[in-house]
């Protein structure tokens, strides 16, 4: 039980790697709850399954705290310029503890 939600939590960072991390730990909360949900609803069946997708969304929500804490992370913003008539979307870098 323990060995599958850890090797499901390893595989969902693998994939989220061929993105921007910084960018989707901005949105860590929608980023938690998406992947709770895919897990449960992926091992849904039984009660070993069901602690298993538990588990996984537990150390992907632990690893995403981390990694917006020590690294920081992106949130987009609205900017609007001077005299622009229409304001642009900017990506916001909030710094962590190691950068």
């Amino acid at each position: 039980m323990l060995e599958a939600g850890l090797i499901s939590a390893i595989g969902f960072f693998f994939v989220l790697c061929r993105f921007n991390l910084r960018r989707i730990c901005g949105y860590a909360t929608l980023v938690d709850v998406v992947a709770t949900t895919a897990f449960v609803l992926m091992f849904m069946g039984t009660y070993a399954g069901m602690m298993t997708g538990i588990f996984a969304g537990v150390l992907v929500s632990m690893t995403l705290n981390v990694i917006r804490t020590l690294y920081g992370y992106e949130r987009l913003s609205l900017q609007r310029a001077q005299g622009a008539l229409m304001p642009s979307f900017i990506w916001t870098v909030t710094p962590g503890r190691l950068s």
